[in-house]
């Protein structure tokens, strides 16, 4: 078949030092249910690579020449070479791909069948992203995808889910008449493109049962991904914010849904960096930086706060924090009114109390009695205790106040901390095992438990928990899975024990295979580091 002369597709790929993923991303669109001869026209456009790439861009363009449009240009840039292809393209609707990603097979075939019943009304629909290569999860933003194909009203203060990237969107070309690419935005480039175009209708299409597979980068390794080094550039903490969040917050009306925009954009700065944003800017472009956050601040609502799901508890806590500039744990409430009990903040809903949990930081024995300290990961709320029982027989429980804030990522610290409820118990030793089980109770209301069985070894369960994540237990030897972990006394018996059993488990195939992986892994990090 040949391609029509007003193909229904335009899928433009810039290309740049590409040449270890092209094929794959090439593939998928050549390969596409659709099908690609008819109805697909692809955009490679090779902006100035120094490998092979158009050596790979020329070969597909000499098998479908009716089909692939190759261009070759002076390095530009990611948004002037995708403002390039725009102009280039004749299709109905305009898709992206970066030259390292791909779709899955059915994903044009699946969009096609939305935009044919929306009868051209909608200009924006979006499919799931998976993650591919070093991280093979779901992205974290795909909970918009959970009801099924749908048309969502982005005014609706329920919808908090965000676009940010143009990869996983497909895009009615005679919406972008009047819109390209911001070639002075080197970070957030696509999030500033999508989402001026979703602010005309507000209106944005959700497509299911296909995929956007995004490539991810151990961050150890050397690659071509941008996000591995953003944090590095001042561009990331001045330009973006400014030129994306706030235009953003300021075109939109400060709609709730931009709010969530600046909140998405904000996350990674302040709670994910590896870097203080002091240790790249100068000591001006800091106080910039500040004045810019400060402005995002002011601009977003406590609902945007409360109510944006990328964010966990300590985070908004912390955002709320900075924006009145004190302390917001006296006016945290927990609220049973509705039915469903919440901590509330202003009666905008925090979280669910279930997200609480009890964590150890040391179990120790002495002649005659057993010690256990922790703390529980959540802020004092009234009503807040720890309900401790061995053997079915209650046992007295201290807690304080003063324990080590158990998070914050932020860079930038205020002059407040937000710390947890600590605790400590002691229980008579004696040879009988112990079961020991604390429950966490608010008001009187159970909510989470934590099960210790003492007796030669140390037991510890969750139930429903990534145990790995919550309890660090020292001067012990630590086994662990998901939800139970082992407590070993640390002497020379426990240590010939668990060796035998660590060779017998790591002469097992499946397992040599992940020990052998994960010095690899080393290596290759050591010699990055070298690099």
């Amino acid at each position: 078949m040949e391609l029509t002369n007003n193909p229904l597709f335009s899928v433009i790929i810039p290309v740049y030092n590409a040449s270890s993923y092209l094929d794959v991303a090439v593939q998928s669109i050549i390969c596409q249910t659709i099908g690609f001869e008819e109805y697909i026209e692809l955009i490679l456009i090779n902006d100035g690579s120094l490998d092979n790439s158009e050596e790979i861009c020329l070969k597909y363009k000499q098998q479908y020449e009716d089909n692939i449009v190759y261009i070759s240009q002076k390095n530009s840039g990611v948004s002037a070479t995708r403002n390039r292809g725009l102009e280039l393209a004749r299709g109905k609707y305009i898709a992206f791909l970066d030259s390292d990603d791909y779709f899955s097979l059915n994903a044009f075939s699946m969009v096609n069948k939305y935009f044919s019943i929306t009868l051209g009304f909608i200009d924006v629909a979006v499919i799931p992203v998976q993650n591919c290569n070093a991280n093979t999860r779901m992205h974290y933003a795909n909970d918009k995808f959970t009801t099924g194909t749908i048309t969502v009203d982005l005014n609706n203060p329920k919808w908090s889910h965000v676009c940010t990237r143009v990869g996983q969107a497909f895009f009615l070309k005679d919406a972008l008449a009047d819109i390209q690419f911001d070639s002075s935005v080197s970070y957030f480039e696509d999030t500033l493109f999508i989402n001026s175009i979703l602010r005309k209708k507000m209106l944005l299409g959700v497509v299911t049962n296909c995929k956007y597979y995004y490539r991810v980068y151990d961050k150890d390794t050397n690659s071509v991904s941008l996000t591995n080094n953003a944090e590095k550039d001042s561009r990331f903490y001045i330009q973006t914010p400014k030129n994306v969040s706030l235009a953003l917050l300021e075109k939109g009306d400060n709609a709730l849904y931009f709010q969530f925009i600046a909140l998405a954009e904000m996350r990674w700065r302040k709670f994910y960096c590896s870097f203080s944003p002091k240790t790249v800017l100068s000591d001006i472009q800091y106080q910039e930086y500040c004045d810019l956050n400060e402005k995002i601040m002011s601009a977003v609502t406590d609902e945007a706060i409360c109510n944006f799901f990328l964010y966990n508890y300590w985070q908004k806590l912390f955002l709320l924090g900075e924006k009145y500039q004190k302390s917001m744990e006296s006016e945290l409430e927990f609220d049973s009114s509705s039915g469903n009990d919440l901590i509330t903040f202003r009666g905008y809903p925090l979280c669910s109390p279930n997200r609480f949990s009890i964590n150890l930081t040391d179990i120790r024995k002495e002649e005659r009695q057993i010690i256990i300290t922790g703390y529980i990961y959540a802020v004092l709320v009234q009503g807040l205790s720890v309900k401790v029982l061995c053997n079915d027989e209650e046992i007295p429980v201290t807690i304080t106040s003063n324990a080590v804030n158990p998070y914050t990522n932020a860079h930038e610290t205020t002059s407040f901390e937000y710390k947890c409820p600590k605790f400590s118990v002691t229980i008579p030793h004696t040879s009988k095992q112990k079961n020991i089980v604390f429950n966490l109770n608010i008001n009187g209301e159970h909510y989470n438990e934590l099960n210790i069985k003492y007796g030669n070894e140390v037991i510890i369960e969750q139930p429903g928990s990534d145990i790995r994540k919550m309890t660090k237990i020292h001067k012990n030897i630590i086994l662990m899975n998901n939800e139970k972990m082992t407590v070993y006394p640390l002497n020379l018996i426990n240590i010939f024990k668990l060796g035998i059993k660590f060779t017998r488990w790591s002469l097992k195939k499946e397992n040599m295979k992940k020990i052998l992986r994960k010095i690899k892994n080393t290596v290759i990090r050591k010699n990055g580091d070298k690099n």
